[in-house]
């Protein structure tokens, strides 16, 4: 009975290891605040793990947790802006994008694949890729302007 319990919690020891990491960049893009990205990761890791049996050696991050830590942040950011003055110009830019480009632009730099980032999103993978292309082009704009209006002065 209690090598079963060990089994276990070993495996979950193993997952957050292995995804912690991709997760917390995820949220800290996602939130620009790394105390808020830390309570985000961890509340999606034990929301994904009740969920039930964590996948075992899997290359790629599961979308379920994805999943889990985009509603995570969502509903942190609800409750928390980031402060302006803290955040470089990248993670501003970042900021100003509609949530979903937001964590489809996050999850691509994670080196996600398009049919996970659907799962995660709820959207086709097709759709992820126009919205990933429109927040790029998006974030490019945002980037040229903050550049072109800090250096006008």
């Amino acid at each position: 009975m209690f090598a079963g319990k060990d089994k276990r919690e070993a495996e979950l020891e193993d997952f957050w290891n292995r995804w912690k990491k991709e997760v917390f960049t995820f949220c800290r893009m996602f939130l620009a605040d790394g105390g808020l990205a830390e309570e985000a990761t961890c509340v999606a890791l034990v929301t994904f793990t009740r969920q039930g049996d964590v996948p075992g050696h899997s290359v790629s991050i599961p979308p379920d947790l994805m999943r889990c830590a985009l509603q995570t942040a969502q509903e942190i950011a609800d409750g928390s802006p980031p402060s302006p003055g803290t955040i470089s110009r990248l993670d501003r830019a970042v900021q100003r994008l509609p949530r979903i480009q937001r964590a489809i632009v996050i999850m691509r730099r994670l080196h996600m694949d398009w049919e996970g980032m659907a799962l995660a999103t709820g959207l086709s993978a097709r759709a992820a890729r126009e919205v990933w292309v429109c927040g790029v082009i998006r974030l490019a704009e945002l980037l040229r302007h903050d550049f072109s209006k800090e250096h006008s002065s």
